[in-house]
């Protein structure tokens, strides 16, 4: 078992070892972890400790009663797939002097850290004359009282009333009684919380008996020491032999301290975002004003030499901002807890997106590349599509940088995991060079090199197996590695995907994806060679100069506002062909002007095209941008590529020099 689960499990064990209960727990993959002395009979041992570590249908009881143990083996994996952390049911056993007979078993599922980590399965006799023998008084709920009495959770049970007929004793002891005993015949308003928490308690087990279905709440109350705690609470109606509701047995967990942790981390994260985007801002701000200058200046010399020179600078400086927006990215994973943007999308979009953003380097080394699709595998599916484009640019771009001669191969299929659901293969082969064996077990950690940067010959920080691993793990998924030194890599991903239905996906899911960085494109009208004015809105004075010298390439003039209230000025008496937006304006942000200006061009057939420049570029970066009425979102720095791009894309206009 693993290291998350021993403290439970040892925890279960001091309850259960000496209890006179039939009781066994088993882990997810129905290996017993342990049992009671009474069970361990039942399977035909003396000693419960010759039981550990074995698997159950290995055990000699299920061998020979093939289709009692087979009964028993479905029951814990139906448990074991149950949303209801109590499954209840009835069990067949037989001894040669009793002969068969059944037993109320009650199966609850274990959790370490809201992970299942295996069953807790106990059981009383189900025949009233066994029930007796077994527990003098006659009564189930004292039964049940007896096997649960110690168990940490807080555990109890009501009739139809609300009224209580038994509770363990930590919910016991929470409402200041000196035993479970004490609670029977009371309700939740003669207890010590007040009003306002019994009538809550009330209401969700009214829900329960309603609608006779397990459900789940977030409750709150205060305890008699003045403590005020949540409660996550697993409520299931209680049935008679006729199926007639007759109560509830709820099962509630302490959660007070994760939710503080939660909040805590919240904050942390809060506060984690807020320094990344002001590390984005104040970092790539001046790396912008390096980088456009050098290119300026390069175009502007003469002399083989300096221009070489210069080219340098600039190769150093797109270096050094590359390296940056990793860094940045491993931050930005940190801070998303969990993969929350699902959407429905086409899965070949996305890997063709992908291979034809790595072509160029793959060619560039003769390497070839494949793509080889499973039978099975769904035109769409429902997951994060930016976490899978993100794992699959890191493996296909770690397999093209280390194979100097050969191919890459990404082979895409569909499997099923353990719990049904469908998981996405994604495996990406490669002739490269290999990894060591020895280091085939650190690869995924932050800042992991094969060879250190001084030494090697190729370029990047070690961050790119991390980041793919980590966007696995926040899909629910794994990652495993086969290499072997001097003939090539094999990384194989399982990730957990839903189907979605054709008929629910929307028109523009039928017909497309939308581009993530850009909205439909207005069309501006330009008959002219070149434009006649262009707005740059943008706060730093480096990033101005920048901006006007490159773009007077393409427009008479260049006009600058430093701020979103200037701007919003300036359109309101002149007409421009086109406006550069930074978002991180102080005052107006650049999302909000853009709103403003929309406004101004209500009655305007040609709108301006606006085109945002930010530092702190993601997905909801990119969805304000579009929402707000921007037309394209670029990453800062303003290259010269990237300014040829968007005049070729909005006005059909290409410069072949730029001095």
């Amino acid at each position: 078992m693993e290291d998350i689960g021993n403290m439970v499990w040892t925890n279960i064990a001091n309850i259960f070892n000496k209890s006179p209960v039939y009781a066994y727990w088993i882990d997810t993959r129905l290996t017993l972890l342990g049992c009671t002395e009474r069970q361990a009979n039942l399977f035909g041992y003396k000693n419960p400790k010759l039981l550990q570590k074995k698997p159950l249908e290995q055990l000699a009881f299920f061998k020979q009663r093939s289709e009692l143990g087979r009964n028993i083996k479905e029951n814990n994996v139906k448990a074991l797939k149950a949303t209801d952390p109590c499954f209840l049911c009835k069990e067949i056993y037989e001894d040669k002097k009793l002969g068969r007979y059944e037993l109320l078993t009650y199966k609850l599922l274990i959790q370490d850290n809201q992970m299942i980590i295996g069953l807790l399965s106990f059981a009383i006799p189900f025949d009233q004359s066994m029930l007796n023998d077994f527990i003098p008084e006659n009564n189930r709920y004292l039964a049940l009282q007896e096997i649960i009495s110690n168990m940490p959770e807080h555990v109890y049970w009501k009739d139809k009333n609300g009224v209580y007929l038994g509770c363990n004793d930590k919910q016991a002891n929470s409402l200041g009684l000196k035993s479970g005993s004490d609670i029977i015949g009371k309700t939740d308003f003669a207890l010590s919380w007040n009003n306002e928490a019994a009538e809550n308690f009330q209401k969700n087990d009214k829900k329960i008996m309603e609608n006779g279905n397990h459900q789940v709440f977030e409750e709150e109350t205060t305890l008699t020491n003045g403590q005020t705690v949540k409660l996550l609470s697993h409520k299931t109606p209680l049935k008679d032999k006729t199926g007639k509701v007759v109560g509830i047995l709820g099962i509630s967990t302490d959660i007070t301290q994760q939710k503080k942790s939660e909040e805590e981390l919240e904050q942390t994260n809060r506060m984690k975002t807020e320094f990344i985007a002001n590390m984005s801002h104040d970092i790539r701000t001046p790396l912008t004003g390096i980088l456009g200058m050098a290119e300026i200046l390069e175009s502007r010399l003469i002399k083989a030499e300096e221009k070489e020179f210069c080219k340098l600078l600039i190769n150093s400086a797109k270096s050094l901002n590359t390296i940056f927006n990793e860094i940045i990215e491993v931050i930005k994973s940190d801070v998303i807890s969990k993969s929350e943007n699902f959407e429905n999308f086409e899965l070949k979009e996305v890997i063709n997106d992908i291979i034809q953003l790595l072509l160029p380097s793959a060619k560039a080394k003769n390497i070839d590349i494949s793509i080889q699709y499973g039978s099975m595998i769904p035109r769409y599916v429902n997951s994060n599509r930016l976490f899978i484009h993100r794992i699959l640019l890191n493996l296909i771009g770690n397999a093209i940088k280390f194979t100097p001669a050969g191919k890459v191969t990404l082979i895409v299929d569909s499997t099923e995991i353990k719990n049904e659901k469908q998981s996405l293969k994604l495996l990406v082969k490669d002739t490269g060079i290999g990894i060591p064996e020895e280091q085939q077990n650190v690869i995924f950690e932050r800042f992991v090199r094969l060879d250190p940067s001084y030494a090697s010959a190729y370029k990047g920080v070690g961050l790119g197996l991390y980041m793919a691993n980590q966007y696995v793990k926040k899909l629910g998924g794994k990652i495993y590695v086969d290499s072997v030194l001097g003939k090539g890599s094999q990384f194989t991903c399982l990730i957990p995907f839903n189907e979605p239905l054709l008929e629910k996906l929307d028109e523009q899911q039928r017909l497309g994806k939308c581009n993530l960085s850009s909205a439909p494109i207005h069309k501006a009208d330009i008959s002219k060679s070149k434009l006649s004015r262009i707005l740059v809105v943008e706060d730093d004075l480096i990033a101005q100069k920048v901006a006007r010298l490159k773009l007077l390439a393409f427009v008479e003039e260049v006009d600058i506002a430093n701020s979103g209230e200037k701007a919003l000025a300036l359109c309101e008496t002149q007409k421009y062909d086109l406006i550069f937006m930074d978002i991180g304006l102080p005052g107006i942000n650049g999302c909000e002007t853009t709103r403003k200006i929309r406004e101004q061009e209500k009655n305007n057939k040609n709108k301006t095209p606006i085109v945002a420049l930010t530092a702190h570029i993601d997905q909801d970066t990119k969805d304000e941008c579009i929402q707000s009425g921007i037309d394209r979102v670029l990453n800062k720095p303003l290259l010269t590529e990237a300014v040829q791009e968007i005049f070729a894309d909005f006005f059909g206009l290409k410069v072949l020099n730029t001095n």
